[in-house]
């Protein structure tokens, strides 16, 4: 839950006494402006609207991939196999199953704004709400947002006669985030700026191959802890299948270098592999403490950029 009160949402926002800190006043975190919106949407009851995300998270991020899918190719076949994929994306599912609010709506905004940004060629209302749409993601993951500015001066240096409707995109995020950039580097934790927004969740870091398969959570997602109590060659073969199923897509995608148009895999498999860098690089980075416990910061997000 998070207040009877969309009032009391919206005070949270801006700059003032934060609830839970002791005698502090501290500029909000972003992902308030967030939750607040999200509250708005059912004004009576501002919690609901959680219930309601849970409810429609896989059908809105595979409706996001599917529309991002079909500015890319016009196979109907296509489009159903990426809306479904990444609609049952791992990361999805371990967000929703360890209450990460914040991480789900992160998942399900990434592909409209990849198609926002696609269609911002065209339009300057398309490249406003990319701005948003980019500024509402990092508020949500701001460990990711390394990975989301590469991407936007990569799209810079390749849109040519276009690139005005991209130069203003991160501007939203900046000044969202200038409060707290201040605030944290006169505190001297500047590393306090990629932490996840909301409580502290603890997780169980995953080998470095695992994330690679796109699984934020060790055990494979569930598949190790199914078969755990079975014999050690059960988990084995479980361990086979997923990285024969993983590999599909994996080979999916390089195939794509050998099409008649390999610039977009190129581009593609180039952000895949930078998010995977970033995943890696955020599962060894402790920000926040549950408790006397230091908890690492989520892979889940940049998990979702690679996927």
């Amino acid at each position: 839950p998070v207040t009877a009160d969309v009032g009391a949402l919206w005070g949270q926002v801006g700059f003032g006494w934060r609830s839970g800190a002791l005698n502090m006043m501290a500029p909000a975190d972003p992902f308030a402006f967030v939750v607040a919106l999200l509250g708005t949407l059912t004004w009576w009851s501002p919690s609901f609207s959680l219930v309601l995300l849970w409810w429609l998270a896989l059908p809105l991020a595979g409706l996001g991939a599917w529309i991002f899918a079909a500015r890319l190719t016009d196979r109907p076949v296509i489009r159903a196999f990426v809306g479904i994929g990444y609609g049952l994306a791992p990361t999805l599912f371990v967000a929703l199953s360890d209450g990460r609010p914040a991480a789900v709506i992160a998942h399900i905004l990434l592909p409209w704004l990849c198609f926002a940004a696609l269609k911002a060629l065209r339009s300057w209302s398309a490249s406003a709400a990319a701005a948003l749409l980019f500024a509402a993601v990092v508020a949500c993951s701001p460990s990711i947002a390394p990975v989301l500015f590469l991407m936007w001066l990569g799209t810079l240096t390749l849109t040519g006669r276009y690139v005005s409707r991209f130069l203003a995109i991160p501007l939203p995020a900046v000044v969202l985030f200038a409060p707290l950039v201040l605030w944290q580097v006169f505190r001297g934790t500047p590393l306090g700026l990629v932490a996840d927004p909301g409580n502290a969740t603890m997780t169980h870091v995953p080998a470095h191959w695992q994330l690679a398969l796109g699984f934020p959570l060790e055990g494979l997602g569930g598949w190790l802890d199914l078969t755990g109590t079975g014999p050690d060659k059960l988990n084995l073969v479980v361990v086979v299948v997923v990285i024969v199923l993983v590999g599909i897509l994996a080979a999916l995608a390089i195939s794509g270098l050998f099409s008649p148009t390999p610039i977009r895999a190129q581009l593609a498999l180039g952000i895949a592999l930078v998010a995977l860098i970033s995943a890696i690089a955020s599962s060894s980075l402790s920000v926040s403490f549950a408790g006397s416990i230091a908890v690492t910061t989520w892979p889940g997000a940049a998990l979702s950029v690679m996927w």
